[in-house]
């Protein structure tokens, strides 16, 4: 799901690795696609309530595709209604209430790194954390983009990186804070 814009994030994190050198594809997986959880990355972004029930159905078999992802080495993100939506299948352990609807930019600290980003929920749920091997965060944006620095934090997440990996992520955070910077 695309709501706030939060596939901008698999662009971003492109960008960046392609810069670097690395090289990326992005796939937009839709409705009825054969899904590989040979992914490295993957964003489930925010949607609508009218979206998510219209998947009321296929949610065991999204939980089951983002657990075999991420038991397969990939980083999975969830934002916002994506948290809330599939928590219980995948093992989460957020609670959260409906609010009074907050539309702010808003910032939170995580592993001593400051997170920036556009709240925009009628939920209180977590700002970014990490939990159960998956990323969680109900900030828009694009998260990526308003924060390179997280592409250190999730490729070395991903695997123990060798050295012309790890040069290469460094080189695409330092290209990351450079544009973002401009």
């Amino acid at each position: 799901m695309n709501l706030n814009g939060d596939a901008a994030n698999c662009d971003a994190i492109s960008f960046y690795l392609n810069k670097s050198g690395i090289g990326s594809t992005v796939v937009d997986y839709r409705l009825g696609q054969t899904w590989s959880p040979d992914a490295d990355f993957i964003v489930v972004g925010h949607g609508s309530m009218a979206a998510w029930n219209s998947l009321t159905d296929l949610k065991p078999v999204i939980a089951k595709f983002l657990l075999a992802a991420r038991d397969n080495g990939a980083l999975v993100l969830l934002v916002s209604s994506a948290i809330s939506e599939l928590a219980d299948s995948l093992g989460l352990h957020v609670q959260f209430a409906e609010i009074e609807r907050q539309s702010k930019f808003t910032h939170t600290e995580f592993e001593n790194q400051k997170i920036v980003g556009y709240l925009n929920s009628d939920r209180n749920l977590p700002l970014f954390e990490r939990q159960n091997g998956f990323w969680l965060t109900s900030l828009h944006g694009p998260l990526v983009a308003k924060n390179p620095q997280l592409l250190e934090t999730w490729f070395s997440t991903v695997a123990v990186l060798d050295d012309q990996l790890q040069d290469a992520v460094n080189s695409a955070r330092d290209l990351a804070i450079a544009l973002a910077d401009e």
